[in-house]
């Protein structure tokens, strides 16, 4: 009984001495495409983030860690900013109509939303994200109204440049989404995640099933 109490308590020591550290590193495919941060809190809450900057590609994940063995650790997080490509485009699509773009928005993020500007060709049109609001209250969809013939005839000239309250991880400066016509923006947790990693020493590596967007991940502790 006795020696079984040491192996619990040496195993939790190990456990703990994870928490309060951060990883960094980046996909496993060939060009290394996305780049990965992960922050594992002590009261085991973690920060996730990947971006792609080739295709503007930024997603922040908050949630939860939690120790399956000696190794082996499961995250569970939701999506609260995310800018990521999609193939296709329509107004079906929820993101993009004739005359207006829309985002999907949490009203506990809208207050870091400091304003949107449009850039067309020859000219840029900037609204204060306060206009998005009702009754003082943050609504949940921003509706930008744009220039129906260019936005929709000319699409690859008109970029939606959103300034933001938000942090870098990397920089520590705030960050700013370029929104071009083939991608999409939402500050949201509408998107869950669930993943396995590894983590022995200084390394961390997803195990089984990775995050769907990224493919499997290679990370190593911050000095």
């Amino acid at each position: 009984m006795r020696k079984l109490i040491l192996v619990g308590f040496t195993l939790g020591l190990i456990s703990i001495s994870l928490f309060g550290q951060t990883y960094k590193g980046a996909s496993v495919d060939n060009i290394k495409s996305y780049k990965c941060f992960l922050r594992i809190n002590s009261d085991s809450t973690i920060k996730f983030v990947y971006n792609f900057q080739y295709y503007g590609i930024y997603c922040e994940y908050l949630g939860i860690i939690k120790r399956l063995n000696d190794t082996l650790y499961h995250i569970s997080a939701n999506m609260t900013t995310g800018q990521y490509y999609v193939k296709a485009i329509g107004s079906g699509d929820g993101n993009f109509g004739k005359d207006s773009i829309f985002i999907q928005i949490d009203s506990s993020r809208a207050r870091q939303i400091k304003n949107i500007e449009i850039k067309y060709p020859d000219s840029t049109v900037t609204r204060q994200a306060i206009y998005y609001y009702h009754h003082g209250k943050p609504i949940g969809v921003f509706k930008i109204p744009v220039d129906n013939y260019i936005f929709n005839w000319k699409m690859n000239t008109v970029n939606l440049i959103i300034k933001t309250d938000i942090k870098d991880n990397e920089t520590g400066k705030l960050l700013t989404f370029i929104a071009r016509y083939s991608s999409k923006v939402n500050f949201t947790n509408d998107y869950n995640l669930d993943f396995d990693v590894v983590i022995k020493g200084k390394h961390l590596w997803t195990s089984g099933n990775p995050p769907l967007q990224t493919g499997h991940l290679k990370m190593r502790m911050k000095k």
